[in-house]
């Protein structure tokens, strides 16, 4: 029979005392019996081999370790010693292995940063609208003051010369079909060719004293003028006088195409009373003239030759 196994454990490491009660007679007792009790017996050679023996029975009656393979928990999952391993490092951006731990990871490459944007140039910016030409309620251009009492300031040039003036606004491309093929030179407002003036287109803005009076500019190409209005004089013919006038607002007299072109009216055809050159330049509106021409009044009979 063997050897019981608790009772060899017992023999080799006997239970320790139990506490004293908290009594205080009860533990002075106990004390008191404790030190009259005879020392234990000293462990003898049979109880070291019962000992070894219990050992080795123990051994030989524990069940055999599972495989490692083999569920244990029960769960339907297979034990794996790879996850135990501690996880892989990272290489890093530049590749290959890393086995140092003390070796920080590589930093993470830098996003590119964005340039800034350029700022918008003055062309670059949406252009300014259109200006509309301003229409009345059924569609049709608003009236540009046409002379007479209503249009015309009292004592200004269009109230003076209303009579003279003809109903119809012209632009300057079509006074300049009086031109000989309805090409030449308009410097500022005198169309001539070859030396011959075909008409006089001039504003009152520049020329206060229409439609009798006009100044010619200082400069060489201005000087030219001043010869063909002499020669007009001296060969005593007339041309179309065509003028722009300033309304009873104080502007003055636009196309009603809403264009925003000058509108210009007949005055009559007019001869060259004066031709006066001006040594000194004479001011007038703030700009030196070199020369006055006197225009007679309108021909008789005569009518726009457009």
């Amino acid at each position: 029979r063997l050897p019981d196994v608790e009772a060899a454990w017992a023999r080799a490491w006997p239970a320790p005392a139990p506490a004293p009660p908290p009594d205080d007679d009860d533990l002075r007792q106990l004390l008191d019996g404790d030190a009259a009790a005879p020392p234990a017996p000293m462990e003898t050679d049979d109880d070291d081999d019962d000992l070894a023996r219990a050992l080795a029975m123990s051994r030989e009656e524990a069940p055999p370790p599972p495989p490692e393979d083999e569920d244990i928990d029960g769960d339907g999952m297979a034990f794996d010693p790879a996850l135990l391993q501690p996880a892989t490092r990272w290489p890093g951006p530049t590749g290959g292995d890393s086995t140092d731990d003390d070796t920080p990871p590589s930093p993470a490459p830098a996003r590119p940063t964005r340039a800034p944007k350029r700022p918008k140039k003055l062309e670059d910016a949406a252009p300014a609208p259109k200006k509309r030409a301003r229409v009345s309620t059924d569609g049709a251009p608003l009236a540009r003051d046409p002379p007479g009492a209503t249009a015309a300031a009292p004592d200004s040039i269009m109230a003076t010369v209303q009579g003279q003036l003809s109903d119809t606004l012209y632009s300057k491309k079509q006074i300049l079909e009086l031109m000989p093929n309805g090409q030449g030179s308009h410097v500022p407002a005198v169309y001539a060719a070859g030396g011959v003036i075909y008409a006089l287109c001039f504003s009152e803005d520049s020329n206060p004293g229409l439609p009798t009076v006009v100044e010619i500019s200082c400069g060489t190409q201005r000087r030219k003028q001043v010869t063909q209005f002499q020669e007009l004089q001296r060969r005593r013919g007339t041309v179309p006088l065509f003028v722009c006038l300033k309304t009873a607002r104080g502007r003055l007299e636009l196309l009603p195409s809403g264009s925003g072109s000058k509108g210009f009216r007949f005055a009559g055809m007019r001869s060259v009373v004066s031709v006066e050159t001006h040594s000194t330049p004479k001011m007038v509106g703030g700009e030196a003239r070199q020369a006055t021409v006197t225009l007679s009044a309108p021909t008789a009979g005569e009518t726009c030759p457009l």
